[in-house]
């Protein structure tokens, strides 16, 4: 995986959706960031955004499916793409 490509975004990740969370779940989120574990960080942010209906941009969204590229065959493809295919995006 290319993993400047997965701390991208979900840093943009975070900068887009953290301000509409609890402070609870942005904890979770940065201290996942803390550790090095941006796919988990992704995966959070990505099911707090769908749960809560949290519209992400184009762009966003756009740069979550080609850093998903990177996981194609592997175990993580499937949910996260099945999550991707959930989140609303902000009109253009």
């Amino acid at each position: 995986m290319l993993k400047h490509l997965e701390l991208e975004l979900a840093w943009a990740l975070s900068e887009s959706i953290g301000p509409r969370l609890s402070a609870t779940d942005q904890h979770q989120i940065y201290v996942a960031l803390g550790l090095g574990e941006s796919l988990a960080a992704i995966g959070v942010m990505l099911q707090l955004a769908v749960s809560r209906r949290i519209a992400l941009s184009v762009d966003l969204v756009a740069a979550a499916e080609l850093w998903l590229r990177t996981y194609r065959g592997s175990p993580e493809e499937e949910p996260l793409s099945d999550l991707l295919k959930l989140v609303e995006v902000e009109p253009t």
